[in-house]
């Protein structure tokens, strides 16, 4: 949950998808969450950080927990809740699972015909 700049409470996490698409400039990417920090946002969210470096100077910068991306980090969830990560997202990876098991036993009743 967040706040917006008028405090009411919003759902959602203010996110910089920068390095989702492959823009790599720690400095923008800090520069946008800290924006959304003094929007109001309580929590934010850098989907595409990878290495226990970026996360720790996006955190010290920003100054509000942060969500990761646990499918582009190259960091365990053991890794990421000892640097004080607040939230680890699996983006679609749990979906895609769960299609792909669906998938295949689709695949193996047709194969049983």
């Amino acid at each position: 949950m967040t706040r917006s700049a008028d405090r009411s409470t919003t759902w959602g996490r203010p996110r910089a998808e920068n390095h989702l698409y492959r823009v790599t400039d720690l400095d923008d990417t800090i520069a946008r969450l800290m924006a959304y920090r003094d929007a109001g946002a309580e929590v934010v969210y850098a989907p595409g950080l990878r290495t226990a470096e970026q996360i720790e100077r996006v955190m010290r910068a920003v100054g509000v927990p942060i969500n990761v991306l646990s499918a582009t980090c190259d960091l365990s969830v053991d890794e990421l809740a000892a640097l004080g990560v607040h939230r680890i997202s699996t983006g679609g990876a749990l979906y895609s699972a769960a299609y792909r098991a669906l998938r295949e036993q689709a695949a193996a009743l047709r194969l049983a015909d």
